[in-house]
């Protein structure tokens, strides 16, 4: 019987040696993926590149925590793996971490000043990772992830230094504030012009990107918004300067469903441990209950849109003209400030500054925000504490991490098909307070086009998360007008 050899070199990369050219190709082509949208992409339709990505190479580097896969060819090929671990560090943390009951935080307050009694999820989402020591906790948005994230800093900080990656400085302050209040975490921040490392540090990833050496002593790294691991300069930063680190976790509230995905965050990271979904919370009463309406509007009827849709290339140019269209454009601005003036606080969420700026041209009550603006933090705490206000955000800023409880509306233009995007955009608004168990989300689409093939999609998302939907259809082009 042949023998191949397993080097493993740190805590994510291992090497597969001593593989026939052959077996070490099937093993590859194991761990070999299609990019989601590949035939649409410019260097596959010029035949420079096959729209697959390989996780593993063909020096045999892959990743230990998607070594099973390849499991059943070196098998079949009658191969006898020989085990070279080359890790230094030497696991004496484990059995010293306790497990932590509902009374962990009773020392510490929640919003309405109460002392903080964990949920039967917060305490089984720690003990689960204590258990496993790596892995990805999906976590639905109002699970409480961010205490989850404090508690197991805070754990795992006794024994080594722990760094917290998330996505936005928004976030970043937003969890820096959630750690000192609801936790007793003194944690660091570094990002931009503000960089203070501690015991615990809480980094964007784009700072970790031009300074590796926050990873030196760090024992545990947490990946908040872990679906968006698969970036490149992430994954390279987790199976490069951290590959050391022997304690890793992800939370999010939306894994996403393609395999390659996956795959990437499960060879950086680990496996998916745990999961909480949205509606077993709406259930319990942590989250609001939702009533999504679809609202369906009549493109195919504007001869406006008859006119422009053969010109459209791609999906911003079926935007931009969703934008430039005056009584379409006038319809939704009428709607969301109807809403807001009946329902309560409405948060509008668009793709692209610029449609965002056509909107709020017409809603001059609204509060406009985009990246470029910095103190939003302050504003989104205005909007919280208001009753009938109206905020439009871009994707980019308010679909992830951001709490805001107090949005009763929640407006989605045109947030496309993408499932953890979609879902993670909906979790914005399912957030309880005081005054709040119920929310209503309104998703606007045109009936023809890629807005049509979009909302189908949202559609079954929103039947998969239990959701209850309605469909409406409006009629907002006047035959009367000069279209």
């Amino acid at each position: 019987m042949p023998t191949a050899k397993l080097v493993i070199h740190d805590e994510v990369n291992v090497e597969l040696r001593g593989v026939d050219p052959d077996t070490l190709y099937e093993c590859m082509e194991e761990l070999t993926y299609y990019v989601p949208g590949y035939m649409h992409m410019a260097k596959v339709k010029l035949g420079w590149w096959d729209g697959r990505i390989r996780l593993m190479k063909a020096s045999g580097f892959t990743q230990f925590n998607l070594i099973e896969y390849i499991d059943p060819t070196l098998i079949h090929a009658g191969y006898n793996v020989e085990i070279d671990d080359r890790r230094e560090w030497v696991d004496t943390v484990s059995d010293k971490l306790e497990y932590i009951d509902e009374n962990y935080l009773n020392g510490f307050l929640d919003r309405e000043g109460n002392p903080i009694t964990l949920w039967a999820h917060q305490v089984k989402g720690v003990n689960t990772a204590i258990e496993c020591g790596q892995g990805v906790l999906e976590l639905a948005t109002g699970a409480g992830k961010t205490i989850i994230c404090g508690i197991m800093s805070k754990l795992w900080a006794e024994h080594g230094r722990v760094v917290i990656i998330v996505p936005t400085i928004d976030l970043a302050l937003q969890t820096h504030i959630e750690f000192e209040r609801r936790v007793g975490v003194d944690a660091g921040i570094w990002y931009g012009e503000r960089k203070e490392r501690k015991q615990i540090t809480i980094a964007t990833w784009q700072s970790l990107d031009h300074f590796p050496e926050l990873f030196n002593e760090v024992i545990c790294v947490i990946v908040d918004e872990v679906h968006q691991a698969k970036a490149q300069v992430l994954g390279e930063m987790l199976v490069g300067p951290a590959s050391h680190v022997p304690f890793r976790f992800g939370c999010t509230g939306t894994l996403p469903k393609e395999d390659l995905f996956r795959k990437q965050i499960e060879g950086s990271i680990g496996k998916h441990i745990y999961v909480v979904r949205s509606k077993y919370l709406q259930d319990l009463g942590v989250l609001a209950k939702a009533e999504i309406f679809q609202i369906r509007l009549a493109d195919s009827n504007n001869p406006r849109w008859i006119k422009a849709a053969p010109y459209h290339e791609m999906w911003k140019d079926e935007l931009d003209w969703m934008f430039s269209d005056e009584e379409r454009l006038a319809y939704m601005a009428i709607t969301f400030e109807e809403i807001a003036e009946e329902y309560g606080n409405t948060l509008i969420l668009l793709q692209y500054r610029d449609h965002a700026k056509k909107l709020a041209a017409l809603l001059p009550e609204a509060v406009s925000l985009d990246g470029r603006d910095k103190n939003r933090l302050d504003d989104y705490e205005k909007f919280n504490k208001g009753n009938n206000g109206l905020m439009i955000c871009t994707y980019g800023i308010a679909s992830t991490g951001i709490d805001i409880p107090r949005i009763f509306n929640l407006g989605i233009v045109e947030p496309g098909k993408k499932f953890e995007k979609v879902m993670q955009t909906l979790g914005r608004s399912f957030r309880i307070a005081a005054d709040k168990k119920h929310v209503n989300i309104f998703d606007i689409f045109g009936d023809s086009g890629l807005s049509k093939k979009h909302a189908a999609s949202r559609r079954t998302f929103y039947k998969e998360a239990q959701q209850p939907i309605q469909i409406i259809d409006v009629e907002y082009y006047d035959a009367n007008s000069d279209g």
